[in-house]
């Protein structure tokens, strides 16, 4: 089969949830991202053994943040790049359709 099947405003409206979730996420996750930050500086487990321990397994915390952070941007980025690919393809069936019905294959 070689044809797209789209609903271009289904497709458009899911983008702008999508986008409308990461932007929300983009007001969020920033705080939290510092308390977490925040409480791993604080080291609240001490410095004994114990506490050296939850330090070595807590040291990837920031790094995981930072992905996380990465995350709802490229979530974000999708959203509106299936807003733009659903107005993309409907401009172009539109355009085929145009090119079509001008040169009397079909008629519209």
């Amino acid at each position: 089969m070689n044809e797209t099947l789209l609903d271009p405003e289904l497709a458009a409206a899911a983008g702008r949830r999508i986008s409308a979730a990461a932007a929300t996420a983009k007001e969020v996750v920033p705080g939290l991202v510092e308390r977490v930050r925040a409480g791993c500086a604080a080291r609240p487990w001490g410095g004994d053994a114990a506490g050296r321990a939850c330090d070595d397994a807590f040291s990837s915390i920031p790094r995981l943040l930072d992905r996380v952070a990465g995350a709802v941007e490229a979530v974000a980025t999708f959203g509106d790049n299936i807003v733009r690919g659903a107005q993309g393809t409907l401009a172009t069936d539109l355009a085929a359709r145009d090119t079509i019905v001008a040169t009397g294959i079909r008629s519209a």
